[in-house]
């Protein structure tokens, strides 16, 4: 799952040392919280379906904290925790997902009529099964469609591509790098509407 492949990553790259300290622990219990993170990112649950309290914190208290220490991006793994915690997740609502390419288009020449046949262009349609699964599965399968769709060189008429912005509801979403690296969160993404240059 992507939130224990984050903090696989992260932690080879920050050390356990570090991450101990900063978690507030003395270096004694290096080995305690090594093998707390193991649990995590060995489990299909995140370890939160086990009861884990270290008069510090809980699982979720310790996985919010880890992750901020790592720089995962913030909305991401609440999102992921809280949806793990509430497993099994059906979405209640009729949000579709979708994947925009911002490639911060200017308008110069382009027949408005062409841009408009061609504004779907400019979305990676989902499979309609995956507007139901939880952010932890649905961005696997984000991350290999925007590597995929990057690889293709598309969309010309539009211009480089700068991220893809992966739209999960309406208040979560994911910015990923054209190699489908995620690079950032927010909870609301403002679409640019068509540049015209004058």
């Amino acid at each position: 799952m992507i939130l224990q492949i984050l903090i696989e990553k992260k932690l080879a790259l920050t050390g356990i040392e570090i991450v101990t300290k900063k978690l507030g622990y003395s270096a004694e219990f290096e080995g305690k919280v090594s093998a707390r993170i193991t649990d995590i990112i060995n489990s299909h649950r995140l370890a939160l379906n086990q009861s884990s309290f270290d008069l510090k914190s809980s699982t979720p208290e310790f996985l919010k904290k880890l992750c901020r220490i790592l720089k995962i991006p913030e909305l991401l793994s609440n999102t992921i925790i809280s949806e793990t915690v509430e497993y099994p997740f059906q979405k209640k609502w009729t949000f579709k997902s979708s994947i925009f390419i911002e490639t911060n288009f200017v308008r110069k020449s382009e027949p408005i009529f062409a841009l408009s046949a061609l504004e779907g262009t400019r979305y990676i349609a989902l499979a309609a099964e995956l507007s139901y699964m939880p952010l932890d599965m649905i961005l696997e399968h984000v991350q290999n469609l925007v590597k995929s769709h990057y690889q293709k060189g598309k969309p010309l008429i539009w211009g480089k591509i700068e991220h893809y912005v992966f739209h999960y509801d309406e208040d979560t979403v994911i910015i990923l790098s054209p190699e489908g690296e995620v690079i950032g969160d927010c909870s609301y993404y403002i679409k640019p509407i068509t540049k015209v240059k004058i």
